[in-house]
C-alpha cells in the first residue's frame, strides 16, 4: 500500500510566525536598502502586509479578497467574530463566512494572538480597507473600463495587483533569508512561499482534516467546479515523497 508522510508536511503557523517576525523589529526587510534591517518602529506597510498574510493562512480566502477588508470587518476580527467576504471568482454574488479559530496548539494560539495584536493597532490609522492608501469613495484617479456591460475600476485593481506583488517579494526575502542563514524554516518540499501557496496549503489543510473528502473541500472553498479543488491536491501530493507503508 503507498501513502504519502502528510504529518506535519504542511506550512505550519510557527513559520508563519517567524515570517512576522522577519517582516517586523529586528528582522525587517527594507525595499529601497534590499536588506534585512533593525528597526522597532512598524510602518502601515509592514502592518497591512503580516495582517494580510496571517488571515491567508487562517482562512485560505485569495489575497484580493484579503486586501479588500473593510475596517468594520476588521474591528469584528479583532473581536474574535465571524464576518462574510465577498468571493472575487464566482459567476454569481457569494459570500465566504470566516470564523477564524486557530488550532489547539501553542504556535496557532500565539498566530492569533498576534493577528488581533496587529489589527488593534493598524486600527488607529484612519483607513477605511486593509491595504488602499486612501478611502475609496474619494479617490480622483479612478479609471473606469466597460466591459460585457459591467464597469470595473481598473486602478483599483492595478493597486491590489501591486500589493499582492509587494507582499510576494517579501516572502521571498524571507525564505532567502533564512536559506542564507542556514535555517530550515519550511518544509522540504517547499522551495519557496507565495500567497497563492499559502492559500494552497489552506485547501490541503482542510482536505486532510475532512478525511480527504474531496467534496466537503469544494463546499469549503466555494470553487465552482470538483477539478479545482483536485488540481490543488493533486499538485501536493505530486511534490511529495510517496514512502511503502
Amino acid at each position: 500500500m503507498k501513502s504519502n508522510t502528510q504529518s506535519n508536511m504542511e506550512i505550519k503557523s510557527s513559520d508563519i510566525l517567524e515570517f512576522v517576525k522577519f517582516n517586523t523589529g529586528s528582522k525587517r526587510w527594507n525595499f529601497k536598502l534590499q536588506e534585512v534591517v533593525k528597526d522597532d518602529k512598524m510602518t502601515k506597510s509592514q502592518y497591512e502586509t503580516n495582517i494580510a498574510v496571517i488571515i491567508q493562512y487562517f482562512t485560505g480566502l485569495r489575497m484580493n479578497e484579503v486586501a479588500q477588508l473593510s475596517r468594520e470587518q476588521l474591528i469584528k476580527l479583532s473581536k474574535k467574530q465571524a464576518i462574510r467576504v465577498s468571493l472575487s471568482k464566482t459567476k454569481y454574488k457569494k459570500e465566504r463566512r470566516i470564523d477564524i479559530r486557530p488550532k489547539n496548539n501553542r504556535s496557532s494560539k500565539a498566530l492569533h494572538r498576534r493577528l488581533i495584536q496587529l489589527i488593534k493597532e493598524w486600527l488607529q490609522f484612519d483607513k477605511a480597507h486593509l491595504v488602499t492608501a486612501k478611502n475609496m469613495n474619494h479617490r480622483t484617479d479612478v479609471k473606469i473600463k466597460k466591459k460585457n456591460g459591467k464597469e470595473y475600476d481598473t486602478s483599483y485593481l492595478t493597486y491590489i495587483s501591486n500589493f499582492i506583488c509587494k507582499v510576494n517579494k517579501i516572502l521571498k526575502a524571507f525564505v532567502e533569508y533564512k536559506s542564507d542563514k542556514d535555517e530550515d524554516i519550511l518544509p522540504p518540499h517547499i522551495e519557496r512561499l507565495t500567497t497563492h501557496g499559502l492559500r494552497n496549503n489552506f485547501i490541503v489543510a482542510t482536505y486532510r482534516n475532512k478525511n480527504n473528502d474531496l467534496v466537503a473541500t469544494k463546499r469549503i472553498m466555494h470553487h465552482s467546479d470538483l477539478s479545482t479543488t483536485a488540481q490543488h491536491i493533486d499538485k501536493y501530493l505530486a511534490d511529495i515523497d510517496i514512502v511503502e507503508m
